[in-house]
């Protein structure tokens, strides 16, 4: 159920902590009443003011004492966010203060908001589209410049433009196909020809922003990268040269890692969580031992992993085990240690490094990214491009009705069934922009959004 458009909602929009200034939002019907009753303006201060203006006020409290002496950005619906009369109070960023200007929000009837509420009433006031709803939520989480561009152009409405594009393709066909059936004597029989042509066109533009999907989704979430080998390989050293720090422990006695470490990295605007793991071999001690069937877990689960050989004895039992649990999964074998040992042939491995030295790191990293980009490098990140599962699902479930909708209309098979498909590709295509998405969606989608935004 979607939530009460009808209430006047209030939070704070800047983290919670000390800083300069902390904003509250309010937005809703009687989001001007209640503000005047806090403030003690006359009746019609806030109606008569021009939108999109700052004004001098005072909090008070309801004994008439001043809770802080704030700054009021007045914007009056639709001109707004929102949509909606909305007011942000920019106040002294204290805990207190805030939260005393909370309270007698929620005195006044107030109703405090939950995650993405003001962006929710954005949506289902027309003021924001879907994608743009999930860039608002993007544009905040983004740990690249390369995540934080494509989250931009979302919001800017680049997919949204490229998904209308392809309705507005296949709407003139469904009409066409329509008309068909309903006035026969009138329109004539189907071209099924130029049904085809028209439906293959749309067909064109999807299978472009499904391959963008690959790309949009790997910018936007990142990898789970496992650097996995046996114990002393160099992989606490080789996290530590690719964060350029020296985060992990680093010491000549085997097993000193025994729990995994997670970073975050950042490889060329792409987000990933580099994972430093126990050294796999088998092991009496018991806390040894937990750490290293963590790590064979990790393994298992890794987006991509690198497996690093120590280059003074580079083929032992312990990495035979590792080669077989990377059987079949994306991942790099790296020689370690070339600053001790010169390999005889490197065939066997795809770098050679010294993660103590940085020797080899740049050249790892070229196929780190060749690796987890592969098979996207002919999508260009000023098209439009899917970000989020949810959108790749609508546009491939949409790109299957199109196939449905050709073999009926290359069959010649009547228009009824040509009709279905259609109506249903346009469905699915609604579905990114939230034309045609449920309610539970929608809810679902505003929920994972943070307070006040």
């Amino acid at each position: 159920m979607l939530r009460n458009l009808s209430q006047t909602i209030c939070a704070l929009s800047t983290p919670q902590g000390r800083s300069g200034i902390g904003v509250i939002r309010v937005t809703g019907t009687q989001c001007f009443p209640f503000v005047t009753l806090i403030c003690k303006f006359s009746p019609e201060f806030l109606n008569d003011q021009p939108g999109h203006v700052l004004r001098r006020a005072i909090v008070y409290d309801r004994s008439m004492n001043p809770i802080d002496d704030v700054v009021i950005g007045i914007y009056k619906g639709p001109r707004s966010f929102t949509g909606e009369d909305t007011i942000e109070i920019m106040a002294h960023g204290g805990p207190v203060p805030l939260r005393r200007i909370i309270e007698r929000l929620l005195e006044a009837g107030c109703r405090h908001a939950l995650p993405g509420e003001f962006s929710q009433r954005a949506f289902m006031n027309g003021k924001i589209d879907l994608v743009q709803a999930e860039a608002i939520a993007d544009i905040i989480a983004s740990e690249t410049d390369r995540s934080h561009q494509l989250a931009m152009s979302q919001e800017s409405g680049g997919l949204s433009r490229a998904v209308s594009s392809a309705k507005e393709t296949l709407m003139p066909v469904l009409a066409a196909v329509e008309a068909s059936i309903d006035f026969p004597e009138d329109v004539g029989e189907l071209d099924y020809p130029a049904c085809v042509s028209q439906v293959e066109v749309c067909c064109e533009a999807l299978d472009k922003l499904i391959r963008s999907g690959t790309r949009g989704i790997l910018f936007r979430e990142g990898v789970r990268v496992a650097i996995v080998g046996r114990p002393n390989a160099g992989k606490s050293s080789l996290l530590n040269a690719l964060l350029r720090n020296d985060r992990a422990i680093v010491a000549s006695v085997p097993g000193t890692t025994r729990d995994t470490i997670e970073e975050g990295y950042n490889l060329r605007g792409i987000p990933l969580r580099a994972v430093d793991t126990a050294g796999i071999r088998n092991t009496s001690d018991v806390v040894e031992a937990l750490g290293v069937e963590r790590s064979r877990s990790i393994i298992r689960s890794a987006d991509v992993s690198i497996h690093v050989y120590d280059g003074t004895d580079p083929s032992t039992a312990e990495d035979d085990e590792i080669v077989a649990l990377l059987q079949g999964k994306p991942h790099l074998s790296v020689w370690n240690k070339c600053d001790l040992q010169v390999p005889k042939e490197k065939s066997g491995w795809n770098i050679v490094i010294s993660a103590r030295d940085g020797t080899g790191i740049s050249e790892l990293e070229d196929a780190l990214y060749a690796l987890v980009t592969e098979g996207t490098d002919d999508i260009d990140d000023r098209d439009a491009v899917v970000t989020h599962a949810r959108q790749l699902h609508a546009l491939s479930s949409a790109r299957t009705a199109c196939e449905h909708a050709l073999a009926s209309a290359r069959a010649h098979m009547p228009p009824d069934f040509v009709s279905i498909d259609l109506r249903g590709a346009l469905n699915h295509i609604g579905e990114v922009t939230g034309e045609t998405t449920t309610d539970d969606v929608i809810e679902e989608i505003f929920a994972r959004f943070c307070i006040g935004k």
